[in-house]
């Protein structure tokens, strides 16, 4: 038995690194929190190990927990033949802050309705990117770390807490299959209006932003969702909702109204026609930059130009094609420039491997099966947008939320398979 003393200090640890967690909500601002939750997560990991001796794990989480700890030790040692070593200590405060919520993560989903209060959290935070949005499209002001600012430029495509329109289409596209799960398992109306609300706008946002890989990925899974995994009842809310949506829209707000609908018309006559020339084309300039990111790893034997590395390996002379363009702009490509081939396969084994546990879930029926697979998805997609999510925490909340998914999965069909008196 637990003793209730080291009980009640490990749930005030966690509640601290909680609190200290907040600090991802606005990216400028979130070293001193970091720091703060990896000093609290010491005191929960001496609770863990020495006071109460039991630490719980199964063959996946120790895959994932052993991944990010083998993520600090490379990055450590890539010090040795880094191009740039100051950088590197930034990616290891990350790498070890990416850790602890792998190993909290792997202690604390075993509990009762934990992924519950991660769901709402992230819910949580999703409305405050919007209420932002939401304002910057009304009033065409913006946060003093987005670039609009900075280039003293007056738009009405939000970028809420982040640098860039783009970040922000990235992390709201992640919200679509969190709305879902509420519409499909709550049985409460409101939840469910709010559900919607929620995805059109963040869709609208989106779009508005001209997020293009964002808006083809929503656009091929959202209507096979919609037509084959929800009920009549969710069927009849959205469409009156969208109904309802555009006569407010249509009659309080008409230049806004306007001026989007221009805008999203733009967007969509431009979807698949995108210009030749190498510097104005994203398609070839991602080409570019792959190119450049397998340069990279094999100019160091399979090792990687090490963590954060890879903008200094693209000199002044290797981003002329890329139009100045530095970063991966691709999380996968990131990994395998800057840290190597080992952490990037395995990497994506883990990705690949939770994606496929999943759809074997949704043949056997699982909603949660469903929800988890859409995680992924949505987190591979959204994962090669920015320039680079190393930074934005919330993502990688996200994907171990996801990747932990599996016990949510097991506990369900273990208390489906129990019977019932």
């Amino acid at each position: 038995m637990i003793n209730i003393k080291v009980l009640n200090f490990r749930t005030i640890t966690v509640i601290l690194y909680g609190l200290f967690l907040l600090s991802i909500i606005y990216p400028t601002i979130h070293k001193p929190g970091l720091m703060l939750s990896i000093i609290v997560f010491c005191l929960y990991f001496i609770v863990m190990f020495f006071w109460e001796r039991s630490i719980i794990y199964d063959s996946k989480s120790v895959i994932i927990n052993l991944f990010f700890g083998f993520w600090i030790i490379w990055t450590l040692l890539s010090m040795f033949w880094a191009i740039n070593q100051d950088v590197i200590t930034t990616y290891l405060i990350y790498n070890i802050f990416y850790f602890t919520i792998a190993f909290i993560f792997s202690q604390e989903s075993t509990l009762k309705n934990f992924f519950d209060y991660i769901r709402f959290f992230f819910t949580l935070v999703i409305i405050l990117y919007l209420a932002i949005s939401i304002w910057e499209m009304l009033t065409w002001n913006h946060l003093p770390n987005s670039r609009f600012v900075k280039m003293q430029v007056f738009t009405f495509k939000p970028t809420a807490v982040f640098s860039n329109e783009n970040d922000n289409a990235s992390i709201l596209m992640l919200y679509f299959p969190i709305g879902l799960f509420y519409l499909k398992r709550s049985k409460n109306i409101i939840v469910k209006f709010v559900s919607i609300a929620m995805m059109f706008l963040s869709l609208f946002i989106i779009i508005l932003n001209g997020a293009r890989l964002a808006i083809l990925t929503i656009f091929l899974i959202l209507p096979l969702y919609w037509l084959f995994f929800t009920g009549k009842l969710t069927k009849i809310l959205t469409i009156i909702f969208l109904i309802l949506a555009l006569l407010i829209v249509s009659f309080y707000w008409t230049d806004h109204y306007y001026l989007a609908k221009d805008y999203i018309e733009f967007q969509f006559s431009t979807l698949s026609t995108e210009t030749q020339n190498v510097l104005s084309s994203s398609i070839e300039v991602r080409i570019e930059l792959m190119n450049k990111s397998f340069d990279a790893l094999i100019k160091t034997w399979g090792f990687g130009v090490g963590s954060g590395n890879f903008d200094f390996f693209m000199n002044p002379v290797k981003s002329i094609k890329t139009g100045g363009i530095i970063k991966n702009h691709n999380l996968f490509l990131e990994i395998l420039s800057n840290n190597g081939i080992i952490l990037a396969v395995t990497f994506i084994y883990l990705i690949v491997s939770s994606g496929i546990f999943y759809l074997k879930m949704v043949f056997k029926k699982s909603e949660l099966g469903l929800h988890y697979l859409l995680m992924i998805l949505f987190f591979i997609a959204s994962s090669i947008i920015p320039s680079s999510i190393m930074g934005y925490h919330i993502f990688w909340i996200m994907l171990i939320y996801a990747l932990f998914g599996y016990r949510e999965v097991h506990i369900e069909k273990t208390k489906d398979a129990c019977p019932t008196n």
